[in-house]
């Protein structure tokens, strides 16, 4: 259709630090004290909006704080990619429940140069933004142990601006997703 293609995924990060390697010495292992209620978070939904060519131009993200992303949220999502990029939009997602339901519906409705699309089952490594989560979760934010749900929200709110500024980065999870 020659227009933009966009891959959305979502992605929660938790209190609790996701612990990998340390350099702390053998035999004397990492220990990390977190403070947290019960399952406090910060969900993310990522877009990256992909060239006709399938080249990364952009990588969008929202995030919503102690709450998860749902289909209201996710329609109020992709209204915002549609008003800053005009013309033929196709949207390839999993098959989660927030990407189904009344809202996504409406929006459909509301904005006919909008295609949705699905990925096959069990295949998140088709997904670039899958990629961007475990750098981020992996990488990034490894061994992080925030002193408050602030705390947390802050540095997945600079992760995502680093992330989003880094064309090259965006540009290998593409290729490494194989589009």
């Amino acid at each position: 259709q020659g227009g933009r293609i966009v891959t959305i995924d979502e992605t929660g990060m938790l209190m609790r630090p996701l612990v990998r390697n340390s350099l702390a010495p053998r035999g004397h292992p990492l220990v990390m004290r977190y403070q947290s209620k019960h399952r406090q978070k910060v969900s993310v939904q990522g877009a990256l909006v992909l060239t006709p060519d399938a080249k990364a131009e952009a990588f969008r993200s929202r995030m919503h704080v102690d709450s998860y992303v749902d289909g209201e949220k996710t329609a109020t999502f992709v209204r915002g990619l549609l008003r800053e990029w005009e013309g033929p939009m196709t949207i390839v997602w999993d098959r989660g429940n927030m990407h189904r339901g009344p809202h996504i519906r409406e929006m459909l409705k509301e904005n006919p140069q909008l295609t949705l699309e699905q990925f096959p089952p069990y295949c998140p490594d088709l997904n670039p933004v899958e990629g961007i989560w475990g750098w981020m979760k992996y990488s990034e934010l490894a061994n992080f142990c925030p002193r408050d749900l602030r705390h947390l929200e802050s540095d997945v709110a600079n992760t995502l601006v680093r992330t989003a500024e880094n064309q090259t980065l965006l540009q290998n999870f593409t290729r490494g997703a194989g589009l």
